[in-house]
């Protein structure tokens, strides 16, 4: 049978309830439960909680605690001290207070109590008990330690649809110093599989801690289904100051379903040589502070990733279970396809679970924003699996992460490292290119690189430069389509090869409006060079002779000379070098560039000649062509030869001697004037109008009389 007690029950049978109770199993066999009602939110005294704990203790066997206190609620209870603890298995189901409706409306506020020392809101000594519907808040602070919940000693207790750590105005900086506590504890359910068996752990320093005292271990428990370090909407933030669950002692624990996240330190932390074999399966696990999972041996940094060893063999929390790593994420057809390997112990089968997370922990490695699904996988005798693992839909610019929990052992790893799902940046590779203009096409390189994940396209067409389409290569445009996993395509842009020998010329390429995620990259334009093919024109430089007469100065000029015409603009530098003239007493000296416009072939470099001395020597000079563009120098000297007319003359008694220089022979006239000043009166003797030698001497008679004669000699043209 069961029995309902009330205050005013409680009060009638106060001192009475062993002799009550003895009473009625007597007259009736047995008493299933004893339901103890709080009636108020007092400290103490009939109706009060504490009171109902009391009673419940001193009834042996499984009693209830329900709520019945009036008004709407939130129903607040301050308790001066700690309340008792539960000694027998007791329910304590606050669900039960009128106008619940999934939100607690009775709280266990724990700022009065803390001020004398080390507190719980609600202690389990007896095992077998069940807290179900409260808000417990402020148990604890920066001088006391304090939980929400304490399980102590015996197991087999039920935490479900608490608010742990927040108080009715969603205040999360009134949490407790550990929401739930576990301490040598076993076989333990925090939460549940359905909603309403949820708890909200938010706002505590550490959300849930299982630990133990180095002589026994508190082992199977689970938690499952519970918001940790977020508000009760599972989305907002209402952190845990530490981490959102730390384990630092126990065996073969399970965390199970639970949504972790905002907590400041680690999702879920393992410490302690003899934590082993708990398994963290299905839980959604994003933005805490440093890890995800940390399996954190003795001396390692709190946000530390614990690194894979070659064989698995170290020790540590959870045996330090190797994660796996991903090699290669796709996305074919509207799926999305992980694959990697496994490097663990030998012939053991694995648990391999796949998440996705719109961003990484700062370590580079997991969290696990969304749980995909998973795979089976068993190493070879070398301790390797190769992993294939395919969902359903595209996720683009995702994170994937993975963990590895061994079959046989229970123990489950770190996340792996977090491979993004780029579709990856597009860019020309090389930039620049070099074709002769007779190859037929330049084929240029388009490169996806940074990601290959999904179908991308990218459209490209080519611009003038210096060359132009349709003249110099055929004008194209189009659209480069990549398949998931493409790392690179092609374009071919053909080219016009014709006669004109021409200057070098360019054009470019560019790429614009990628598709399915891709990016362009710094490379999105190339140049393509033509190289002319045509032979170039040879520049030849012809010698200059140069016959020097009585007076003045005469030119030497040098001819320059192309095999063709050219539609490119030539240029040769040019320099007068001496010989056995020398510059400045037989020649100026000259140089300078020489240029040759379009289709001009024929150029001319001048060099003034001095007058010398009367003599008989050739004297000579050269001019040399150096750095030639667009042409080929074939003969890059050209050689002046200066020929001195000085002839020798002499008059003796009318008659006239000439001696000729050596050399070619040249044509001269002998001249006779009256007067040196009269440059008008020159003639011709009769007779040497027309004189040719090479070193002879010729006599001619003047018949003329008198003083005063002048005669000269002048070359001919």
């Amino acid at each position: 049978m069961t029995i309902i007690c009330t205050g005013r029950c409680a009060r009638g049978l106060r001192g009475k309830v062993a002799t009550i109770v003895g009473l009625l199993m007597l007259l009736n066999g047995s008493i299933d439960a004893a339901i103890f009602m709080v009636e108020n939110a007092d400290d103490a005294g009939l109706g009060s909680l504490r009171q109902a704990i009391l009673s419940a203790n001193a009834l042996p066997g499984p009693d209830e605690i329900h709520f019945n206190i009036p008004g709407p609620g939130p129903h607040i209870i301050v308790p001066l001290t700690e309340l008792p603890p539960l000694v027998d298995p007791t329910t304590i189901d606050a669900t039960t207070q009128p106008g619940f409706s999934g939100v607690p409306l009775v709280a266990l506020d724990g700022g009065q109590a803390t001020l004398l020392g080390i507190v719980a809101g609600v202690r389990i000594l007896g095992g077998n008990s069940t807290v179900r519907g409260l808000m417990i808040y402020q148990f604890g602070s920066l001088v006391f330690s304090g939980s929400g919940i304490s399980m102590q000693g015996n197991g087999n207790n039920v935490i479900e649809g608490n608010y742990i750590g927040l108080d009715p105005w969603g205040d999360m900086f009134a949490g407790n110093s550990i929401g739930i506590e576990c301490l040598n504890s076993s076989n333990n359910r925090v939460g549940g599989p359905q909603p309403a068996s949820r708890n909200v752990i938010s706002g505590n320093f550490w959300g849930i801690e299982m630990g133990n005292n180095l002589l026994t271990l508190g082992s199977n428990n689970l938690v499952q289904g519970n918001f940790i370090g977020t508000a009760p909407n599972g989305t907002s933030r209402a952190d845990n100051i530490a981490d959102g669950i730390l384990i630092t002692g126990g065996q073969m624990n399970r965390i199970v379903g639970n949504r972790i996240a905002f907590n400041e330190w680690s999702g879920i932390r393992v410490t302690g040589t003899n934590s082993g074999g708990n398994t963290f399966s299905q839980n959604v696990i994003y933005d805490n502070g440093r890890l995800g999972i940390n399996l954190q041996p003795p001396g390692e940094a709190d946000a530390s990733v614990t690194p894979n060893d070659s064989d698995d063999s170290d020790t540590g929390p959870n045996s330090l279970q190797n994660f796996p790593v991903i090699g290669n994420v796709s996305g074919p057809g509207g799926s999305t396809v992980i694959t990697g390997q496994l490097i663990s112990t030998p012939n053991h089968r694995f648990m391999l679970e796949f998440y996705r997370s719109t961003r990484a922990d700062p370590s580079g490695f997991g969290q696990g924003e969304v749980y995909l699904g998973s795979t089976l996988a068993t190493t070879d005798v070398s301790g390797i699996a190769s992993f294939t693992f395919t969902v359903g839909g595209t996720f683009l610019n995702q994170y994937f992460t993975a963990t590895a929990t061994d079959q046989e052992t229970g123990d489950t790893s770190e996340f792996s490292q977090a491979v993004q799902a780029k579709a990856g940046k597009l860019g020309f590779e090389p930039t620049d290119y070099r074709v002769n203009e007779n190859d037929g096409s330049a084929v240029l390189t388009v490169a996806r690189v940074g990601g290959t994940y999904g179908d991308v396209s990218v459209d490209f067409a080519t611009e003038n430069g210096t060359a132009i389409g349709g003249s110099d290569f055929v004008s194209a445009s189009g659209t480069l389509s990549f398949r998931d996993g493409e790392a690179a395509h092609s374009i071919s842009i053909a080219l016009i090869d014709d006669q004109v020998a021409e200057s070098d010329e360019s054009f470019t390429v560019k790429l614009s409006a990628p598709t399915g995620g891709a990016l362009l990259g710094a490379d999105s334009s190339a140049t393509v060079l033509i190289v002319d093919d045509d032979p170039q024109p040879q520049m030849n430089i012809n010698d200059v002779v140069i016959t020097e007469g009585t007076d003045g100065t005469l030119t030497a000029n040098f001819g320059v000379s192309l095999s063709s015409a050219n539609s490119k603009r030539i240029m040769v530098s040019y320099a007068t070098a001496d010989g056995t003239a020398l510059a400045g007493t037989d020649y100026d000296p000259a140089q300078g560039t020489l240029i040759f416009r379009p289709g001009q072939t024929v150029q001319s470099i001048p060099v003034t000649i001095a007058s010398g001395q009367l003599q008989t020597v050739e004297k000579r000079f050269f001019m040399n062509l150096s750095q030639c563009v667009n042409a080929t120098l074939q003969s890059s000297q050209g050689q002046c030869t200066i020929r001195q007319l000085r002839l020798l003359i002499t008059r003796n008694a009318g008659e006239i001697m000439l001696q000729f220089p050596t050399g070619t022979a040249q044509s001269y006239a002998l001249e006779q004037n009256t007067d040196l000043n009269d440059r008008l009166g020159w003639r011709a003797l009769a007779g040497a109008d027309s004189l040719q030698g090479t070193g002879e001497v010729l006599t001619f008679r003047d018949t003329a009389q008198g003083h005063g004669r002048c005669y000269r000699v002048r070359l001919l043209p």
